[in-house]
């Protein structure tokens, strides 16, 4: 509130104006500032934690998500004349069911050989697959896992 205060001089004349705002006014529109500035830091503290939980990296999540893939992959696995099993210290690679990519409309699984290895420079676990038309081609599609 704005108020005018008029101050008498000692001849009884009045001649100063004074505006302005008392100090209970000041204090008063302060707290509300601090409250409203409390509020709108707690609301960007909690969303910035809640961006970096989801953004953080999830190693047991990948790892559920490997150890699903090659689960996958040996169950479908089968003794194959043209694609020998091959385990080697760092690596493995057999024959099973892969998915075929010739077109949309041909899409299926098909004869394959898929491999797992692990990267030392990197430290990645990668994966590996070719269909039977390219295993002999030694044409690999990698694919690498999330950093």
């Amino acid at each position: 509130m704005r108020r005018t205060n008029k101050k008498k001089s000692r001849k009884g004349h009045c001649s100063v104006e004074r505006a302005g705002f008392t100090l209970i006014e000041i204090l008063f529109v302060m707290a509300i500032l601090s409250i409203v500035s409390l509020a709108v830091y707690s609301s960007f503290d909690s969303g910035i934690k809640i961006w970096q939980r989801l953004n953080k990296d999830a190693p047991a999540e990948d790892l559920n998500i490997f150890l699903e893939k090659i689960s996958d992959d040996l169950r479908n696995s089968f003794k194959f004349t043209g694609i020998e099993f091959v385990g080697r210290d760092k690596s493995i690679s057999f024959a099973t069911l892969v998915l075929t990519e010739l077109g949309q409309r041909d899409r299926g699984l098909i004869v394959g050989e898929v491999g797992y290895g692990f990267d030392e420079e990197r430290e990645t676990l990668n994966r590996w697959y070719a269909d039977y038309s390219r295993v002999y081609q030694d044409y690999f599609r990698t694919l690498t896992p999330p950093c």
